[in-house]
C-alpha cells in the first residue's frame, strides 16, 4: 500500500524558497535556504528549522500562526547595508508569533531584523542569542527563556507588556535593556553598555540577581504603577536606582557603586534593605 505522508522535507546545499509562501502541510527545512518573499507558517502546521540550517531572510518576514520548531539554526540577512556606522540592522522585518501562534527554539540566532522576535503568542526558548537588530525582542503574549544573550540592539533588548519569564540574561550594548509594563519575572541578568538596564513603567516585577558594569547609566528605573520587588543588585552605574512617583516597591541586598545610589522624584512607599553602597561622587548618594 502507498503510503502518503504530509510532510514536505527542503534540503540542499542552497535553495530558495517560492515568493510569499503560506504552508498548507508541515514543512520540514535543513541546510542553507534564501527567501525570496515573506512566509507565513499557517495555523495548523508546523515549520522546523533542522539543526545546522541557515535561513537568510533577505528583506523579507516571517509569521507564525501554527507552530516553529527550530534547534541550532541561524537566522540572519545577507543584505548589506551601505549607511555609515551601521551594524546591519533592521535590513529585514521581524519573526512574529501570532496570537495563536507558538515557537520552541533551542540553540538559535537571529541578527540584522528590525525586531528579532515579535512574540503575540507563546515562545519558549533557551540559549537564544539576538544581536544586530533595531529591538531584540518584543513581548505582548508568553515567553519562558532560559540563556539569552542580547547585544548591539539600537533600542531596547526586551520590550515587554505581555508575560516574560527570563533566566541567565546577558545584555549589552542597547538604550534599554528590558523595557516592561507587563509581568516581569527575571533570574540571574548581566547588564553593561546601557542606558538603562531595566526600566519599569507599569505592571508587575519579580527580579532576582541581577549585575551591572560597564558602562550602565541606570542600573534600575521604576515609573508609577508598578508593584513587586528586586533583590540581589550588584556591580556599577552611575545611579543605582531612579524612582519616579513610584510606590509599593521592595529593593533589597544591594551591593553597588557609582554616582548617587537614589534618584527619586516624588517616590513614597519605596523600601530599600541591606544596602552597601560605595559613592564616587562629591553629591550626596
Amino acid at each position: 500500500a502507498l503510503v502518503l505522508t504530509a510532510l514536505v522535507v527542503l534540503s540542499s546545499i542552497t535553495s530558495v524558497i517560492a515568493s510569499d509562501t503560506v504552508t498548507t502541510q508541515d514543512v520540514e527545512i535543513s541546510g542553507n535556504y534564501t527567501m525570496t518573499g515573506n512566509y507565513t507558517v499557517s495555523h495548523g502546521t508546523t515549520l522546523t528549522l533542522k539543526p545546522g540550517a541557515t535561513v537568510d531572510m533577505q528583506d523579507y518576514w516571517m509569521k507564525v500562526e501554527g507552530n516553529l520548531i527550530a534547534d541550532n539554526v541561524t537566522i540572519m540577512s545577507s543584505i548589506q547595508t551601505t549607511s555609515p556606522g551601521s551594524h546591519n540592522a533592521g535590513v529585514w522585518d521581524h519573526l512574529t508569533i501570532t496570537s495563536q501562534g507558538s515557537a520552541t527554539l533551542d540553540n538559535v540566532t537571529i541578527s540584522n531584523a528590525k525586531s528579532g522576535i515579535i512574540v503575540d503568542g507563546s515562545l519558549t526558548a533557551k540559549s537564544l542569542t539576538i544581536e544586530d537588530c533595531l529591538i531584540g525582542i518584543e513581548v505582548t503574549g508568553n515567553t519562558h527563556i532560559s540563556g539569552l544573550e542580547i547585544s548591539d540592539v539600537d533600542n531596547d533588548g526586551v520590550r515587554n507588556t505581555g508575560t516574560s519569564h527570563l533566566s541567565d540574561l546577558v545584555l549589552a550594548s542597547m538604550s534599554a535593556g528590558i523595557s516592561s509594563s507587563g509581568d516581569l519575572y527575571v533570574t540571574n541578568g548581566d547588564f553593561s553598555e546601557t542606558g538603562t538596564g531595566i526600566s519599569l513603567n507599569g505592571g508587575t516585577a519579580d527580579i532576582e540577581n541581577i549585575d551591572f558594569n560597564n558602562g550602565v547609566g541606570n542600573a534600575v528605573s521604576i515609573s508609577s504603577g508598578v508593584s513587586g520587588d528586586i533583590s540581589g543588585m550588584t556591580g556599577d552605574s552611575t545611579n543605582a536606582i531612579v524612582s519616579m512617583d513610584s510606590t509599593g516597591f521592595t529593593i533589597s541586598d544591594v551591593v553597588m557603586s557609582g554616582e548617587r545610589l537614589l534618584n527619586a522624584w516624588s517616590a513614597g512607599d519605596l523600601t530599600i534593605s541591606d544596602v552597601v553602597y560605595v559613592s564616587d561622587s562629591g553629591e550626596t548618594p
